[in-house]
């Protein structure tokens, strides 16, 4: 029974995580933390420059603690007790659209805000004693409450009371309409349809018993961190939002363009620390958003590792914008479980715009030595500098050679055999 969990603990909820305009004290809080002077100031202890941080947005100093523990909790920010004050990655996400006043650009960062809100209440759980770090070591208010809505959605007030317990039950309350997922009408809670892949992932999450504290600490402050079994559907509902703001208000809003640049930015930071331990899958049901985000951390893994060279032996295009990442088994084909391919940086080769269409057209390929093979079907196109390069390759191992992900050999193998012109 959830009841033997101690979810009534009055400390975990604070009047400063129910209105909406605090997020607007946090931010300046952030700010005014970068200060040099605030330098490892512990905002957590009673000394005269916490009072003087506090003071900057006109509050006690037990008050903005309490703050900053609620949206520590709510996952705006990371877990530390040392300024500067920082922003999770979700944080950065929502603080990238503050100061716009265009409706859509608000309506998406509330959207954004709400995520937020949703993603941590998925991690909230209670052991026996206390508020339990270890989601898989708890009771899980969201989870619960999902799995005891009626075949319409919603429940009563009065079973309600049952998930979360009677001492709080109007923060809880609060918390959950504030997430964007429920509302509240003629006594009862229902379900919006706000977040319909994170709703779904939640009934049936299956939180890790492997990992110590100190990691689910680190997926706490980071909600798109690849341990967190929900990450990958935040992404995807993020993505969503993402991707509303670049077809109903960058075409009219040119100006938010750098700040959805930079959530996008983000977003592949995080894609490029899973790729690096081993998430190479890309699934088809993925949005274009999500898929190209994806597929630009695969591209910035592998022309890094090429060091941003065209490995084409003669060819001497380098540099950041003048090469480009190319698949050697074709994105098209269908992923493979035992061995993915569409994200694999070993399925990855750095080229010039010409090499690269020319590799995809099958008109050289490499053997699994790494040594350039030109098709015989090239002597039969017209003499040209591109056509130049290749053939001029002939025989030639790839430059620069990559210690980390070369090539492997079953990706040059299927390109030989079904790309490449013979």
């Amino acid at each position: 029974m959830p009841m033997v969990y101690d979810i009534d603990g009055h400390w975990f909820h604070s009047r400063s995580s129910s209105h909406k305009g605090e997020l607007e004290h946090i931010t300046r809080l952030v700010l005014e933390s970068r200060n040099p002077k605030c330098s490892n100031l512990r905002w957590t202890e009673t000394v005269p420059l916490a009072d003087q941080l506090a003071k900057t947005i006109n509050i006690e100093t037990s008050t903005m603690r309490t703050k900053i523990r609620a949206f520590i909790r709510s996952g705006f920010l990371k877990d530390k007790t040392t300024c500067p004050i920082e922003w999770s990655e979700l944080g950065l996400i929502w603080e990238s659209l503050q100061g716009y006043k265009d409706g859509k650009i608000k309506a998406a960062r509330d959207d954004i805000e709400q995520l937020i809100i949703s993603s941590a209440l998925a991690l909230y759980s209670f052991n026996q004693h206390s508020y339990e770090l270890d989601p898989s070591k708890g009771f899980n208010p969201l989870t619960k409450l999902i799995l005891s809505l009626d075949s319409d959605g919603k429940i009563s007030r009065k079973n309600f009371l049952k998930v979360v317990g009677s001492r709080n039950e109007g923060y809880w309350l609060i918390d959950f309409v504030r997430s964007g997922m429920f509302a509240e009408k003629g006594g009862y809670i229902y379900y919006t349809g706000k977040f319909p892949l994170l709703f779904k992932a939640c009934k049936t999450v299956s939180w890790s018993a492997k990992l110590r504290k100190e990691e689910w600490q680190e997926i706490h402050d980071n909600l798109l961190d690849h341990r967190n079994p929900l990450s990958d559907v935040i992404k995807e509902e993020l993505s969503n939002i993402i991707n509303k703001l670049k077809e109903d208000v960058v075409p009219s809003f040119p100006k938010i363009e750098p700040s959805v640049d930079k959530m996008e930015e983000i977003l592949e930071e995080q894609d490029e620390k899973n790729i690096e331990i081993g998430d190479y899958h890309i699934p088809d049901a993925f949005s274009q958003t999500r898929l190209r985000v994806k597929q630009n951390a695969w591209s910035n893994i592998v022309r890094r590792v090429y060091s941003f060279r065209c490995c084409v032996p003669e060819c001497d295009s380098e540099g950041e914008f003048l090469v480009e990442a190319s698949h050697i088994k074709p994105y098209k084909q269908q992923d493979d479980e035992k061995l993915p391919h569409r994200a694999n940086p070993s399925n990855g080769l750095c080229f010039c715009p010409n090499c690269h269409k020319l590799f995809d057209k099958g008109y050289f390929t490499f053997s699994d030595d790494l040594r350039l093979v030109v098709s015989p079907v090239v002597a039969k196109l017209k003499k040209q500098k591109a056509l130049a390069v290749i053939i001029n390759s002939q025989d030639k191992k790839i430059e620069p050679q990559p210690s980390k992900y070369p090539p492997r050999k079953d990706f040059l193998n299927f390109h030989r055999e079904n790309v490449f012109k013979k």
